[in-house]
């Protein structure tokens, strides 16, 4: 797949989508075309720290990998016999990125979550009425900035204010976060990978 993350690094969105179509043919594991288009994003980003590539290119990486997205969430397949139960997502206050959170969302939503999307820049109190709207039992809290695990901590003392705390598990997501995140934020798991990620959710809801 080194030929996949060159064109997406080399934004060459046509490309880019001509060979994710090839490789559905060729019946390639659509995680494994996710994490080559993800490690293209992240040699995009480091384009970016070094000034060869500015904001427009990373516009563009970010509109072609929610492209392909929509190419592939037909091709996910997860057992969705029946639903689980619902997940409220979001990207915490002080942090745009939302390429994980969507991946999340598809990975859960094939596997029988309802998923409710806040969306990004997510203030702690849209979490909380999220959770009595859609009657949810988890949380998926989703972070890239180092700078937000105490929007991550306000969401869930927010929660915990509300009186739904011990109703609801929570799960933060992000490449920064560990155990010692979880463990200051308060959430109950932590994840850097979607498909972890589901596995948890799914192991909540069985128990």
């Amino acid at each position: 797949m080194n030929y996949l993350i060159e064109l997406f690094t080399n934004l060459e969105e046509d490309k880019v989508i001509e060979a994710v179509k090839d490789e559905i043919k060729k019946d390639t594991d659509p995680m494994a075309i996710i994490e080559a288009c993800q490690s293209g994003m992240v040699e995009v980003g480091d384009r970016f720290e070094k000034n060869t590539y500015y904001l427009p290119e990373l516009l563009i990486a970010a509109e072609l990998f929610n492209a392909v997205m929509d190419i592939l969430a037909d091709n996910i397949t997860g057992d969705d016999s029946q639903t689980k139960g619902t997940i409220v997502l979001g990207t915490v206050k002080g942090d745009l990125h939302d390429i994980g959170k969507n991946i999340f969302k598809i990975l859960a939503e094939v596997n029988g979550f309802k998923v409710c999307d806040l969306g990004i820049d997510v203030p702690a109190g849209e979490f909380v009425e999220a959770v009595k709207k859609e009657n949810a039992q988890i949380v998926g809290l989703s972070g890239l900035l180092t700078t937000v695990f105490t929007s991550m901590q306000e969401v869930v003392e927010s929660l915990r204010e509300a009186g739904l705390r011990d109703k609801v598990k929570v799960i933060i997501g992000g490449a920064p976060v560990d155990e010692s995140i979880m463990k200051m934020v308060g959430s109950d798991a932590f994840t850097r990978n979607a498909s972890e990620g589901i596995s948890v959710c799914k192991s909540w809801v069985n128990a």
